[in-house]
């Protein structure tokens, strides 16, 4: 994962950077701002007096300057059409340099130990080339040192790409790192290095204003807040004591010598959390009633989303495989389930060539089997199309053997509703489901690196082929906690402590429920009105019948649903056959639709009716006619 914060080093989301005139210099970090109300940051500060510089670019120049290797680098101020922050020169590793790429000092005494400063940005994923950014774990830049004159090289520290389109990396950023105890003799280099680079075109990074500064052994840095003190000549580090805020705050450090000072102010900034809260339903009652209300609190650490990961760029098919990486980061939910992904796209596949079979048991051969030594032509029917999960697990999306034509383009498969891939017409551009459903990768990782493969199984395969990108969608839930709530007012209500409280006003009345974070940083509200008012038009709208078969006693069963509105709030609901059988139901605990079932109805054939009034509001009524099941003989053992 992207070291956001390390013992040595800190990427600097704020930095705050002073240099006095000749006398020190001192940078302040923040990490991270910013910062969510309530939570804690570290703070750290990288100083140095100033005349203890041991290597200093800023790439002005036009071409590097004291160093031992560079690669072929761009230095310009436009490159990429990100400037750096003081607007001059950077230098750019673009597609003139080929892997590994190296910017290497020469050996310096750093005996002295001190602090290794420089601004840096990756390029966007994707992003056309010299300006095309690296997205894979191990595609990043490490910083390294040497005390073997470049025989061998030590990580200080390594930059995860992070999916390549993390902020913090495709923006400038200043880094500072304290030269480690390992780095400090008479003759030690430092190196910017990227080993893992997928081609000339591909995962471009820049580098400036770097300085190497040695420690003033009688200098000493101080945090103001708290009176934390590094150690004497020591360059700096993090702050062991976080601090947590509810309000944007200000801290201040300083760097003396004994005979020059300077002191430095950084500002973390808070923001506060999302609070989500709502209250329903608006509703109107009769007087006496009673409603539910139903309310909903929560805090939104990390909000859903339906993120697209890609890959655009394209992978040579050798020995009959090719295959293609995506790291996906920051979802939320970090293991699958059935409807975690949305969709997986190709955006392209072809291969026409032969294969050879290695195998004593026999190949399979577009269906049907050869032997050792045999050769087959292949195509795209030939190859499975294989997706694998960060922890190995795997779905087969196509057989082989199933796909014709000669190539895949924009081709999609969907968890369902897509054509079938065995009926005809696959690979032509559309939406298609898998071979094996998603639902077989429930439990396994989501974020990390994924891998598509094209493949075809049983031989080594020679030809002409590439695979042109694929991309990976996800339905990603959100991140919430309740919230602290309350209802008010709270007169006339039942289980206020709940978010389903039941209130029975006497007259109009307005609730409202308040919801806090856990830091009580935000409070927001939501109102729900219930309406009392006079309910003198009492109507039963409409009444269903359904008759069961006549039964081994000779009788029947009806039953159905009473609709109705401004019922009366005392008395009963009577439910009454054509013959006087009777069900009685008391008012206070019915609601509409309101379901009967009148049992033991003699079964003749004949027309009947069932009437449905309300007790204590003879007008408020409804008659629904029916003919009643054929009589039957009962039975008799």
């Amino acid at each position: 994962m992207l070291k956001l914060l390390s013992k040595i080093f800190f990427i600097a989301f704020t930095l705050i950077s002073f240099q006095g005139f000749a006398q020190c210099s001192l940078n302040l970090f923040a990490n991270p701002d910013p910062v969510i109300c309530g939570e804690c940051v570290t703070l750290s500060a990288f100083g140095s007096m100033d005349g203890n510089i041991a290597f200093q670019e800023d790439f002005n120049s036009g071409s590097p300057v004291g160093w031992q290797f560079t690669q072929a680098v761009t230095i310009n101020s436009t490159e990429c059409g990100v400037p750096a922050p003081d607007g001059t020169d950077y230098m750019w590793m673009g597609d003139n340099a080929v892997n590994p790429r190296d910017m290497t000092t020469v050996g310096f005494d750093l005996t002295l130990g001190g602090t290794i400063c420089f601004e840096m940005r990756y390029s966007v994923q994707g992003d056309a080339s010299p300006c095309e950014g690296p997205d894979e774990p191990d595609e990043g830049v490490y910083l390294q040192y040497s005390t073997d004159n470049g025989a061998t090289w030590i990580t200080i520290d390594y930059w995860d790409p992070n999916g390549g389109n993390d902020p913090s990396l495709t923006g400038w950023n200043q880094y500072c790192a304290a030269i480690p105890a390992g780095a400090l003799t008479t003759n030690t280099m430092i190196q910017w290095h990227q080993d893992d680079v997928s081609g000339a075109e591909y995962d471009h990074w820049g580098i400036d204003n770097v300085i190497i500064t040695l420690n003033d052994p009688n200098s000493q840095i101080t945090w103001l807040h708290d009176g934390y003190n590094y150690p004497l000549g020591s360059s700096g580090g993090d702050n062991p004591t976080q601090v947590c805020l509810t309000a944007n705050g200000t801290y201040t450090a300083e760097i003396t010598n004994g005979t020059n000072t300077c002191s430095q102010d950084i500002t973390v900034n808070v923001v506060n959390p999302v609070v989500s809260v709502s209250a329903a339903p608006d509703t109107s009652i009769c007087p006496g009633e009673c409603v539910q209300l139903v309310g909903d609190a929560k805090v939104i650490t990390s909000p859903a989303s339906t993120p697209t990961f890609e890959n655009n760029e394209f992978s040579v098919v050798a020995s009959g495989s090719a295959d293609m990486n995506i790291n996906v980061t920051g979802l939320n939910q970090t293991t699958l389930t059935s409807t975690s992904i949305t969709e997986v796209c190709l955006t392209g596949f072809t291969f026409s060539g032969t294969q050879v079979c290695t195998s004593f048991g026999g190949c399979n051969c577009n269906g049907t089997t050869i032997g050792l030594g045999s050769t087959c032509n292949l195509d795209i029917s030939s190859f499975d199309v294989i997706l694998t999960t960060p922890d190995g697990c795997q779905i087969t999306l196509v057989p082989n053997g199933v796909a014709s034509g000669t190539d895949y383009t924009n081709v999609c498969f969907v968890p369902s509703g897509g054509a079938d891939i065995n009926g005809g017409g696959f690979p032509t551009p559309g939406t298609w489901d898998p071979d094996q459903p998603f639902s077989n990768l429930n439990g396994c990782n989501s974020n990390g690196v994924w891998n598509l493969e094209v493949n075809a199984p049983g031989g080594l395969g020679f030809g002409i082929g590439t695979l042109q990108g694929w991309a990976i969608s996800f339905d990603d839930p959100e991140i919430s906690y309740p919230a602290t709530y309350t209802w008010s007012p709270t007169t006339d209500m039942t289980n206020s402590n709940t978010l389903t409280p039941t209130v029975c006003p006497s007259g109009t009345e307005t609730y409202t429920l308040e919801a806090t974070d856990a830091n009580n940083c935000v409070t927001v509200s939501n109102d729900v009105t219930v309406t009392v008012s006079a309910c003198t038009n009492c109507s039963i709208d409409s009444l269903t019948v359904n008759t069961t078969p006549c039964d081994a006693s000779g009788n029947y069963t009806t039953n159905g649903l009473i609709y109705f509105v401004n019922r009366p709030a005392t008395g009963n609901l009577v439910i009454e056959d054509c013959n006087g059988l009777q069900q009685v139901i008391p008012v206070a605990s019915i609601s509409s639709p309101q379901a009967y079932n009148l049992t033991g109805q003699t079964a003749d054939g004949l027309a009947c009716d069932i009437t449905t009034y309300f007790s204590d509001d003879l007008t408020c009524t409804n008659t629904e006619n029916y003919t009643a099941p054929a009589a039957c003989a009962p039975c008799n053992i």
